[in-house]
């Protein structure tokens, strides 16, 4: 930055003055245009952050070499500038899980599942389960990706269904868990789609959940 700022002063200088034996003139303030329109581009083109990027990946794969203690305290320092970086993302989890702190690395999948990239979701999700972590995640993000995954990836929309449905009787998620599981599990499962509309019937007759299945024609 300084090279450059020092550069284009002295470009703007030799426009209006001359400088030795060259006289000032068009071809200084096409230096100084090129120059502008580069800083210009290279905004627009977000090469600042893909640089910033490309040089955090290789400290987190220095950091990554040292050891999982360092590598954690790379990646955490790399997100707080990049958020959206899967791969920082994936590495930190990595470092959790050699770090062997099944209660450490289920706490950070519940917080990047709520707050890091959408694309991770689903494989986190199957991480948790093998955790048996499922239920640290609140019962309304559990439904909602629950939603998101139900044509894309079925196995981690019937964990989370499943996750809620072990909640206590009188837990509010229940009944729409129960429905939504039942209608997932229709083609596939057609037994456990009728117990779970069975429960949701008698448990929950009057909810609107339950209203949902009668108008569907699957309870009476």
């Amino acid at each position: 930055w300084v090279i450059g700022v020092v550069w284009a002063v002295l470009q703007s200088i030799g426009g209006v003055i001359k400088i030795g034996e060259m006289a000032g003139g068009t071809a200084f303030w096409a230096h100084l245009g090129g120059f502008i329109a580069g800083l210009l581009l290279s905004v627009i083109l977000r090469a600042p952050k893909a640089a910033s990027i490309e040089f955090g990946h290789e400290v987190l794969e220095q950091m990554n070499e040292r050891g999982p203690a360092a590598s954690l305290h790379a990646t955490e320092q790399h997100l707080k500038k990049h958020p959206e970086d899967i791969e920082a993302h994936r590495q930190r989890l990595e470092a959790l899980q050699a770090m062997d702190d099944p209660e450490a690395e289920a706490r950070a999948l519940v917080e990047t599942i709520k707050s890091g990239p959408a694309e991770l979701a689903a494989e986190l999700v199957l991480r948790l389960q093998e955790l048996s972590a499922l239920g640290d995640l609140p019962p309304a993000l559990s439904a909602r990706l629950a939603e998101e995954f139900k044509t894309e990836n079925t196995e981690a929309a019937i964990l989370l269904l499943e996750s809620i449905l072990k909640l206590p009787a009188d837990h509010p998620s229940r009944p729409d868990a129960l429905l939504s599981l039942a209608l997932l599990l229709e083609k596939h499962d057609e037994v456990r789609s009728g117990r779970l509309l069975k429960e949701l019937s008698q448990s929950y007759g009057l909810h609107g959940a339950a209203s949902v299945a009668r108008a569907k024609g699957l309870i009476e």
